[in-house]
């Protein structure tokens, strides 16, 4: 009787994980919300280990921040350098394959990034490209957002979810807290 009720359990659990697996295929937005105040320094992001940076420059009105990248990680960029959009009505703004993208090893000043600013975000991966935006004012670091499917669109303002990891994690450990209750 307890090697069934053990095999059910096992059962449910596989069928669990399955499911945070089917959702980790069709992908989610991660990111952070956390404002960081980067004034007199620098302020780091990663996506699938490769690195963002922001930098307070110093310069000022209009100029205050500079931006660098290493890895494979990108920015949008237009004719004139990395491409900056001044906070522009929530979803218009979709961040895919029609921008371009490029590296920035050094940092390079962002015009005009003293006034609340979008940037489109880019890493190449094994699976494909994920894009993302970051978006700060001055050198207020307001957050970022990736979209986790590769080669997929991320609107600017798309509402982040946990991590499927975490995700799976809770899940795992809300089976366990319900057998321990039933065990009892």
């Amino acid at each position: 009787m307890q090697t069934q009720s053990l095999f059910r359990t096992a059962r449910r659990i596989g069928l669990l994980i399955a499911a945070c697996a089917s959702f980790t295929a069709h992908g989610a937005i991660v990111g952070s919300t956390t404002d960081v105040d980067f004034t007199g320094h620098s302020t780091s992001f990663t996506f699938l280990n490769q690195t963002f940076t922001l930098t307070d420059n110093g310069s000022g009105f209009p100029s205050t921040v500079s931006a660098s990248t290493s890895g494979t990680a990108m920015y949008a960029k237009d004719f004139f350098g990395i491409s900056v959009f001044f906070d522009p009505p929530r979803n218009y703004l979709v961040f895919d394959s029609t921008y371009q993208y490029a590296s920035y090893p050094s940092a390079t000043v962002l015009s005009f990034s003293s006034l609340p600013t979008l940037l489109g975000l880019a890493v190449t991966a094994a699976d494909g490209v994920h894009f993302g935006y970051a978006e700060f004012a001055g050198t207020l670091f307001e957050g970022y957002a990736f979209q986790t499917a590769p080669n997929v669109g991320i609107a600017a303002g798309a509402a982040l979810v946990p991590e499927p990891g975490s995700i799976a994690l809770l899940s795992l450990g809300l089976v366990g807290v319900a057998l321990i209750r039933r065990r009892r």
